[in-house]
This record gives C-alpha cells, sequence and structure tokens, in this order.
C-alpha cells in the first residue's frame, strides 16, 4: 500500500504520534492498568488469524511483516510502532470487540487495520522530521498543523478497505467501536483528551470515512460486474480511480488483466486463435472488432497491463496470480522468452490447481504458437486433466481451426424476463433515483441503489444516455429464480434448468456463470453452490 495524502499529512495522529517512544496509540490513557502477566491464549490466537489474514491479504510486503502482541495492560486500547514493526492489541480492547457479537472479528478486523494503515503509510514520518531538524521554520510549523484529523480519517476509511477487501464487513463498525472505548464500561475515558481529536470529532471523522469506504465499495463491485459483462475500459477506469485512494496487489492486479482485456479483443482470431487463462469468456472476442485500434494503441494497453502487475509485484515479490498474468501478456505480444521466465517464476509459487492448470495452458499456448501442435496438445491434455476447461476449447481449435459464435444453452425460448422481487429494472433510471451517485470522471458515474433484499449498481454515461444496470440478490435474499433455482443449489442442478454456458468467469471461492440471452448471472462457491444472481439491463449508443 502506498500512501496518497500530500506529505504534510502527516503530524498529529491521536496525539501519540509525538511520543519519543514512537507508539500510535488509538487512544492514552496514562492512569490505566500497567501490564500484569499473560494476556490469555485463547483471546490472542482469535486475534492473530484476523490480524494474519489483513496481512496476508492486503498487507504491503515492501516493508517488514508486523508482529501482534497482546498485552493485559489498559493503556493505549490498540497501537502501532513502526520502529519495531509491531502492532499491539489490548485484552480490554478484545473483548470490546467481542460484545460485538456476530461482528465481533469484523470490529477486531477495523481496529486492527486502523493501526495497520498508520504502520504501511508511514505516519511516524513528520515525527522523525520534526526530531531531526526542529530548528528549521519548516517542522516548527509543521508541528503545529492539525493534520491529525486527516490521518485519522485515512486509517479508518484505508483500514476499512482494506478489511473489506479482504472479506471483513466493517461498514459502520468504528463509529460504534469508538463509543465502547470511551465508554465507563470500556476504558472510562473523557471525551476530550489532551493531543487527541474529541470524541465527537473522531465519531464524525469516522462517519464520514465509512461515507467514503461505501463509496468506493459500490466501485469496487460495479467494476466487477463491468468485467463480469465486457466492459473492459469502463471497468479499468473504476480501478484506476479506487488507486486513487487505496493500492493493493489484488487491486494492481484486477486493474492489469482489465488492461490486458481492453487490447485483446483487438486481437483478430489468426493473431490469437486459443483461449488465455485471463479471459473472462474466449468466445467473445470470436468474431472480428469493428472499431479497431492501431497496434500501437494495442501495446500501449498491454504495457500499462504490465506495469499494474509490476506494481502489484512490488507489494508482494511472491504474488503468483501477478506471474501468470505477466506471462499472459508477454505471450500476446510473442516474446516466447519472457512468457517462459514469468511462468517458470509462477511455478515456483504454491498453487491451486486451476492455477497450475493455467500455466499448462499458456505452455501450450506457446507450443502452438511456435509451430508445436504435438508440444501444444500434450501440455492442454495434462491441462484437462485438471478441470481446465480452457484446455478442451484450445484442444478443440487446434483439431478444427478457430471456434464459431455459438450458444450452448438449452432451455428453447425464452418467454419472461427475470424479475428480483418483481421489479422491471427496465423502469428504473426513470421512477428511481440512486441513493448514491459517485462521479468517476466528467461523463461517468457510478450509481447505488438499496431495496429491501437486493441491490441496483449503475454504470451512467452523460448522465444515462448510456448505461449499464445490475440488480442482484441481497444476502437475506430468499426467493428462488423464474425456473426455481435457489441459493445454495449446485452447478448440475443449475445447468439442468438454464442449460450449459460456456460465458464463466473463475473466482478464488468458485465461478460465475453468465447467460447472456437471459440477461443474467449466477455467482458460485465451489463448496456451498449458488451464492446470489443477478439480472442487468444495458443501453449502447
Amino acid at each position: 500500500m502506498r500512501s496518497f495524502l500530500l506529505l504534510l499529512m502527516i503530524c498529529l495522529c491521536g496525539g501519540a504520534v509525538w511520543s519519543q517512544s514512537g507508539t500510535f496509540a488509538f487512544a492514552s490513557k496514562a492512569s490505566g492498568q500497567a501490564e500484569k502477566g499473560k494476556a490469555t491464549d485463547y483471546k490472542y490466537t482469535t486475534a492473530k488469524k484476523v490480524f494474519d489474514a489483513l496481512v496476508d491479504g492486503q498487507g504491503d510486503f515492501r516493508q517488514r511483516r508486523p508482529e501482534l502482541v497482546m498485552k493485559n495492560s489498559e493503556r493505549y486500547v490498540a497501537w502501532a510502532m513502526p520502529g519495531k514493526a509491531e502492532i499491539g492489541l489490548e485484552e480490554l480492547a478484545y473483548d470490546i470487540c467481542a460484545s460485538f457479537g456476530a461482528d465481533s472479528l469484523n470490529a477486531l478486523a477495523a481496529l486492527l487495520t486502523h493501526e495497520l494503515v498508520h504502520y504501511y503509510e508511514k505516519h511516524d514520518w513528520s515525527r522523525h522530521f520534526v526530531k531531526q531538524n526542529e530548528d528549521l521554520p519548516t517542522a516548527q510549523k509543521l508541528e503545529k498543523l492539525e493534520e491529525g484529523l486527516k490521518l485519522e480519517a485515512q486509517a479508518d476509511y484505508l483500514g476499512g478497505f482494506m478489511a473489506y477487501s479482504v472479506g471483513f464487513q466493517v461498514h459502520g463498525v468504528m463509529p460504534e467501536l469508538l463509543k465502547k472505548v470511551y465508554a465507563e464500561t470500556g476504558y472510562d475515558l473523557p471525551e476530550e483528551i489532551e493531543g487527541y481529536p474529541s470524541l465527537k470529532d473522531r465519531i464524525a471523522m469516522s462517519e464520514q470515512a465509512m461515507s467514503r469506504l461505501a463509496e468506493l465499495q459500490v466501485v469496487f463491485e460495479m467494476a466487477t460486474y463491468l468485467n463480469l459483462l465486457g466492459y473492459y475500459e469502463d471497468a479499468d477506469l473504476y480501478y484506476q480511480y479506487i488507486l486513487g485512494d487505496f493500492q493493493s496487489r489484488d487491486i494492481y492486479n484486477n486493474a492489469g488483466v482489465t488492461a490486458l482485456l481492453t487490447a485483446l479483443p483487438h486481437f483478430t482470431k489468426k493473431e490469437m486463435p486459443y483461449g488465455l487463462p485471463i479471459e473472462l469468456d474466449p468466445k467473445s472476442r470470436l468474431e472480428t472488432n469493428n472499431t479497431r485500434v492501431t497496434d500501437q494503441e494495442r501495446k500501449e494497453r498491454i504495457q500499462r497491463a504490465l506495469d499494474y502487475f509490476d506494481r502489484a509485484l512490488l507489494l508482494d515479490q511472491h504474488y503468483a496470480p501477478a506471474f501468470l498474468n505477466k506471462a499472459a501478456a508477454y505471450v500476446l505480444q510473442e516474446d516466447w522468452e519472457e512468457a517462459n521466465y514469468w511462468i517458470r517464476k509462477a511455478s515456483k509459487e504454491e498453487l491451486n490447481e486451476k492455477m497450475s492448470a493455467d500455466l499448462l495452458v499458456l505452455k501450450g499456448i506457446i507450443a502452438a504458437r511456435q509451430e508445436d501442435p504435438e508440444g501444444a496438445r500434450e501440455w492442454w491434455e495434462q491441462a484437462a486433466e485438471k478441470n481446465s476447461d480452457l484446455a478442451g476449447i484450445n484442444l478443440q481449435v487446434l483439431k478444427d481451426g478457430p471456434l464459431q459464435e455459438q450458444s450452448n444453452a438449452v432451455m428453447g425460448f425464452v418467454t419472461k424476463t427475470e424479475q428480483i422481487e418483481d421489479l422491471e429494472i427496465e423502469q428504473y433510471l426513470v421512477d428511481t433515483a440512486p441513493d448514491q451517485v459517485i462521479e468517476i470522471n466528467v461523463h461517468k458515474a457510478c450509481g447505488f441503489h438499496l431495496r429491501e433484499h437486493s441491490r441496483i449498481f449503475s454504470h451512467l454515461v452523460d448522465g444515462g444516455k448510456e448505461y449499464l444496470i445490475v440488480q442482484v440478490v441481497g444476502p437475506d435474499f430468499t426467493g428462488s429464480t423464474m425456473e426455481g433455482i435457489e441459493i445454495g443449489e449446485d452447478l448440475q442442478s443449475l445447468e439442468e434448468k438454464y442449460g450449459v454456458s460456456d460465458q464463466r468467469v473463475q473466482t478464488p471461492e468458485g465461478v460465475f456463470v453468465v447467460y447472456p440471452e437471459r440477461s443474467m448471472f449466477f455467482q458460485l462457491h465451489a463448496e456451498d453452490g449458488v451464492q446470489g444472481w443477478g439480472i442487468y439491463r444495458l443501453k449502447k449508443k
């Protein structure tokens, strides 16, 4: 993660930034209980699992990996000590998080990511600057600035997005956590603590930060649907918008894949007849694209993708998905030496079966493009043994030539359109104003509307002259689709009722299956089956 704020945004953070010990305390209680004995083991174990998930999922691997310590003192709530690469948590703070019940792990994640942001964003820069240059006028002015409020807000919403991107739902947790920490039943802190923003200001800042976090979450989810439905250039724009605030290896990697997908449709079937493992739908570019870009523009798009993958690797030099995707980019550039180099790099990492199969698919493409069909067949047959759909497609191309556009759906004519909560989403833009509208640039905006059991995302161009509207079922949805599919049903049941679709998007946990003729998609978990579905409508010029 990189700091994106101005360098002046680096002073007073909760007051304790300026302590000689170099500790960023969440709150300070000088009269609090000193450490007595050892913290309870099971509490540390639980907190450590949350901490490791956060660091493994979104940490900055350019920096020393921080360690988590837990104490039974009652002085700091939680803290970051950048000099020691230490994140601390007090047992009482753990107990306060536990009081959130079903949200207890989310509360722990909110508190820990707040301190992790202080560590990763190097919020102790100004303390060192002032200490080392205390006679300079610049340092004296810097010490007086009240930018700690902004740093606290940054820690709240960057920490919130960090937690969200790993899987913790922290929206709205931090304001309530602050109240419980300051309460008499918590640390019994006064609302005004010297060197800290007031409790009222901290809550207000946290609420503002959560509002910004909610916006980033909406943009992030809409970017997924844009990618899913082939709006690659718009998805790229959305990821760039997020990267203006929050940087992680996953988002850089997603942005790189999206940038690569903006170039891929401009390769003809002759130039690249085979399905690459970065594609959402290998048949989506089988017909000649009518709006071809120049070769130079195509190269620039691939280079932008490579730049994103490099940034992901700066954050984690062992991040295998970026190795795989760099190899795919070099395959498109026909740089076989570089492609093989990054395949070898990926092969040295711990890979799941799907990624291992994807590497075999890439090896087969390299062989085929170098006029070694037998070698390609061998690689793809090995990948097929690992249940790679792309391997089967490429073996078919090797045998029969480039595939033709076709539909594998088996349901016959569709006489009704799917609805969620009996809403005709064609009328959505006419009848309903979004709850949120986030301006991505002067021409494009992202909208969000929350209904009782579903959510509606919108990608709007020039005020709605063009749009993509996506409605997805909410986590508490208990109904079924028009064909009777419910949450929890398996892929076989889905295909029996909706047919087999080749348009699939793999995820770490499962797969999205898209049915374009139905304007519909399903999200499935590898073990738990259907997790949800969405319907969409679009308008283009």
